[in-house]
């Protein structure tokens, strides 16, 4: 049975009741987006839809080239069960590819495909698969290379300051 706009509207000023009205209309606008969201999916006839969701602002992000102002941009993660995997987490970290256990497929890291496929970020997704936080999530190749870039880096940052230092001593002061 539809929600009618007007029903929408009085669960949001009885769920906000105190919140300015330019909260509360931001908050029906929200509401009103995902269940034409679930309506669309259900006449797809999607049997498993965005039902169990969490809002999350992110940063704001630039706009177009030549835009200096910015927008906020709402995300939407999703929330899997260890039932959705469908690739065993302790078999999926190879040397030279990583295998996503939402998908199976394979790729060299998994960050960027995780939240744009899945909708699941990192944190989540080690969480679900019972990896620890500080685990990267790519092949142990890449993860190398990561590594050493990051310690190339960090020797040449430390040059760069050993250098500046070197100048500074040498130089002469005005007195």
């Amino acid at each position: 049975m539809p929600i009618s706009d007007e029903v929408l509207l009085q669960m949001m000023f009885k769920q906000r009741e105190g919140q300015p009205i330019e909260f509360i209309m931001e908050e029906y606008g929200k509401a009103k987006r995902l269940y034409l969201e679930i309506e669309q999916g259900l006449a797809k006839g999607a049997t498993k839809e965005i039902i169990d969701v969490e809002k999350v602002e992110t940063e704001p992000q630039k706009l177009e080239q030549g835009n200096k102002g910015a927008a906020k941009v709402e995300r939407v993660e999703r929330h899997y069960t260890k039932n959705d995997l469908v690739s065993n987490p302790e078999e999926a970290i190879h040397d030279d590819y990583i295998v996503c256990c939402l998908c199976s497929k394979h790729f060299n890291t998994l960050g960027n495909h995780i939240s744009s496929q899945h909708q699941i970020w990192s944190k989540s997704y080690r969480k679900l698969c019972g990896y620890p936080d500080d685990l990267p999530l790519m092949s142990k190749q890449e993860a190398m290379k990561a590594k050493g870039r990051g310690k190339n880096l960090a020797d040449g940052n430390a040059e760069k300051r050993a250098a500046a230092k070197a100048g500074q001593e040498a130089a002469p002061t005005a007195e």
